[in-house]
């Protein structure tokens, strides 16, 4: 899962104008064992209790109570969503593992 490290500054609260920014570029260690080697864009949303993490590139997201539960929710979706479709072998899901590992590969 991500650490402190990962998310340091994503657990502020704001009362009226949020002080971060909707959109994060993620790069490198997101947890132990897995990294991104490309620059993937994120996006931060939320409504009255929930916050979403969202990218456009592979339409994955997580949630959670807070910034920090989302980003966490979304990486563990994010290699969920690898380790699924590695284990497919028809050419969309071999096009689509293919795309994801330019940007998402198991840490030696």
């Amino acid at each position: 899962m991500l650490t402190r490290k990962h998310l340091s500054g994503m657990d502020t609260q704001f009362v009226s104008m949020p002080t971060f920014a909707p959109q994060v570029a993620l790069i490198g260690e997101i947890c132990p064992g897995w990294r991104l080697i490309k620059p993937l864009v994120v996006t931060f949303e939320a409504d009255d209790a929930w916050w979403v993490v969202s990218d456009d590139e592979f339409a994955v997201f997580g949630n959670g109570e807070t910034r920090a539960e989302a980003a966490s929710d979304y990486v563990s979706a994010l290699i969920e969503y690898y380790q699924l479709i590695g284990r497919y072998d028809d050419k969309p899901s071999t096009a689509l593992f293919r795309h994801l590992q330019n940007f998402l590969i198991v840490a030696e």
